[in-house]
């Protein structure tokens, strides 16, 4: 498999929407995995410093999207999962391959 191509076509949708409802309601972290601060779940998950669940291993990189698949889910700000993904992207695009500790990538 090719670093970048997904492994399958991605679901996305309710069941995604489903998911990522059910880890925000269930999940005990309280601090974002990528920069450790805290986050604030009050405010939407639209908002940069909102909560958003975070794929261990990101889906571009051929990650499980759906926790019935195996993916792996932690809490993260809108702002730090966003920052992450872009990362990825630029390291691919330039023909980089990411390091294996994909949480390492907090440059942005």
């Amino acid at each position: 498999m090719k670093v970048g191509s997904p492994a399958r076509a991605r679901v996305g949708g309710r069941a995604w929407r489903v998911d990522r409802a059910r880890f925000l309601a269930s999940t005990h972290e309280r601090d974002c995995w990528l920069c450790r601060r805290p986050v604030d779940r009050d405010l939407p998950g639209t908002h940069p410093w909102g909560p958003t669940a975070d794929h261990e291993v990101p889906l571009m990189l051929g990650g499980p999207e759906l926790v019935r698949d195996g993916a792996v889910l932690h809490l993260a700000h809108n702002r730090c999962n966003a920052g992450r993904s872009n990362t990825l992207r630029a390291k691919l695009a330039a023909g980089q391959r990411p390091a294996r500790d994909f949480r390492t990538s907090q440059q942005w």
